[in-house]
């Protein structure tokens, strides 16, 4: 994830959550050093189907944000 990303990513997250993350969050979260990853479907045209946002502390993983988009979801 860079921010050249977060306008999707922000798309994503205003259609799955009453009380979404903004871009800025995610930039924020990207700024100080957090890691975002990206989850799409295959080329040429990718569609963006997951994220995830961590935060490395020493030898653990704290999950900031993990996001499946609705077309994407079961149920």
């Amino acid at each position: 994830m860079t921010p050249m990303d977060l306008p999707r990513v922000g798309a994503v997250e205003t259609q799955i959550y009453p009380f979404p993350w903004t871009e800025g969050n995610f930039r924020d979260a990207l700024n100080a050093g957090h890691e975002g990853w990206l989850f799409e479907s295959p080329k040429p045209d990718p569609e963006l189907l997951a994220y995830a946002l961590i935060m490395w502390v020493i030898e653990e993983v704290h999950l900031l944000n993990l996001s499946v988009a609705a077309s994407r979801q079961c149920g």
